[in-house]
């Protein structure tokens, strides 16, 4: 059975990620509640996500009230709440409130809707643990591609890698070498789509499916991988 990736968690877990990098985490201990200020309303991006292997649970959030109404509210909570005070941050339209409680690190980013009101994103990560591999086992990487970044999602059933990863080869030697090594190791090639700057392929093994695009721009040398794979989330039985 093949899956099909939900683009719409890897965009919003990669807007997190470049807003306010290193911070998602695997907890193996209940997670703290976090609650919703007056006329305002939250609903699960994730509940299980990972990247570079840490893992977190990320709502989304909205508001009637302006972004420092919703920061004041956080602020207030977590230092009347926990032993730790918070810190706030601007970052271009965002604004970051965060706190620490126990192994725990909680964050809100806020910014003004363009209507009305606030909308943004709450993080509680645990920071105290963290998977020795972030990388999916039966993914065939070679030692020529460097690694840049792996977002992995659980979605009911259905399991989402997306790895970013750079070459310094050649753009036809990367081509080539994972047709050659993608093939042995057992993905058989579904379909290709060429454009101008690059390369579109899927590929198929084991009722798992993985979109892989190879880019390289006009006077650039390296080749950037962008890699989309899904499989079941838990091992059939």
């Amino acid at each position: 059975m093949i899956y099909v990736l939900s683009h719409k968690i890897f965009k919003t877990l990669l807007s997190i990620f470049f807003i306010y990098p290193g911070s998602l985490l695997w907890a193996s201990t209940p997670w703290p509640d976090v609650p919703t200020p007056p006329q305002s309303s939250v609903a699960w991006v994730a509940k299980d996500v990972w990247i570079n292997g840490i893992a977190s649970r990320i709502l989304n959030l909205k508001s009637q009230l302006p972004v420092e109404a919703v920061a004041a509210y956080y602020r207030a909570h977590w230092e009347s709440g926990y032993a730790a005070s918070s810190r706030t941050e601007k970052i271009n339209d965002w604004t970051t409130v965060s706190t620490l409680h126990g192994p725990y690190s909680l964050l809100l980013q806020i910014k003004p809707n363009k209507k009305s009101g606030s909308e943004g994103l709450l993080s509680v990560i645990n920071i105290a643990e963290k998977k020795s591999s972030s990388l999916p086992t039966d993914l065939p990487m070679s030692n020529y591609i460097h690694v840049k970044q792996v977002l992995e999602s659980v979605d009911g059933a259905v399991r989402s890698f997306y790895i970013a990863a750079i070459s310094s080869k050649s753009y036809e030697y990367v081509q080539r070498n994972i047709t050659v090594v993608w093939t042995q190791r057992g993905w058989s090639l579904h379909s290709e789509h060429k454009h101008p700057y690059g390369i579109l392929r899927r590929y198929q093994h084991d009722g798992k499916a993985m979109d892989v695009v190879l880019l390289q721009q006009p006077g650039e040398r390296s080749v950037h991988l962008h890699i989309n794979m899904t499989q079941a989330a838990w091992p059939e039985e």
